[in-house]
Order: structure tokens, then sequence, then C-alpha cells
């Protein structure tokens, strides 16, 4: 019998890698998970490992569209969310194994949008207020890459 997902608000970060966040996938199985973001999850230890996995998870659901916009208010808020709950030197490694070995202009432009993100999240730190509330943080993440997207201050390939 497949395992229920758990509710994005929930607050055991274990439940979304169904408590093995060094070696699960999320729950369904859409979001892969390369052997380098494995290596980089060992080594943050068990509990921020199983948070990041969960962050990872929960966005890459919430803004699964394909399209370059889509891509990248995805990478800004996922790297955002990393950022404020794990902390950026972390998130950093994480976007970099993410993209490991890939040398496409839209991986590129995902790095740049990764980078942007823990910018903007260490420029505007009143975002943090919100962490208490993860939907709400995402949501409001994923507003402000929109609106940053469509200002073209995030890389989409739009020329």
């Amino acid at each position: 019998m497949p395992r229920q997902q758990p509710h994005a608000d929930n607050s055991n970060d274990y439940d979304y890698v169904d408590a093995d966040p060094v070696n699960s996938q999320d729950l369904d199985g859409r979001v892969a998970i390369k052997l380098s973001e494995k290596l980089v999850c060992a080594a943050m230890g068990v509990r921020r490992c199983a948070r990041a996995a969960a962050i990872t998870v929960m966005v890459f659901k919430a803004y699964s569209g394909t399209s370059r916009r889509q891509d990248a208010t995805r990478h800004f808020v996922w790297q955002a969310m990393l950022t404020i709950y794990v902390g950026a030197p972390w998130a950093r490694l994480i976007g970099n194994a993410h993209e490991a070995g890939e040398t496409s202009r839209g991986s590129r432009n995902d790095l740049y949008n990764n980078a942007y993100a823990r910018r903007w999240v260490a420029r505007n730190g009143w975002i943090r207020g919100l962490a208490t509330n993860v939907g709400l943080t995402m949501f409001s993440l994923g507003r402000i890459g929109n609106r940053l997207s469509d200002r073209r201050l995030l890389r989409d390939g739009r020329g």
C-alpha cells in the first residue's frame, strides 16, 4: 500500500523522506536526488539533511511547471527556502550539487538564480520573520520570484 504524502505544514521533516534523508527520494518519486546531492546531504547531518530534503520536495512539487519563467521562480524559491531554513553555505552546496555535470545554458541560469536568491535573502532579512510558517514563506517567495522574473532580474533565457 503506498504511503500517503505528508501535508506541507507537517512539523516532522523526516516524513518527507521516509525517515532516511540520505538514501531516499520523495515518496512518489517525482524529485530525483543525484549522488552529489546525497553526499552533501550526508555531510550536513541527518536533521539538517531531512529539512533540506523536505524543502526540496515541497518546492519542486509546488513549482513543477516547465516554462523558463517557472524554472527561474522555482530555483529562486528553492534556494531562498534553503537559505532561510538550513543556511546559505549549505544552500549553495546543495544548489551546486544539483547542477553538477550540467553544462547547458539552462543550468547556468539556474546557478545564477540560485545565487541571486541567496543574496536576496541576505539583503531582505524580514522574510525570516515568516519562517515559522513554511507554507506562507514558500507562497510569499513564489510571488516575489514571479515579480523578479517579470522584471527580468532572474535569468530565464528570454533574451
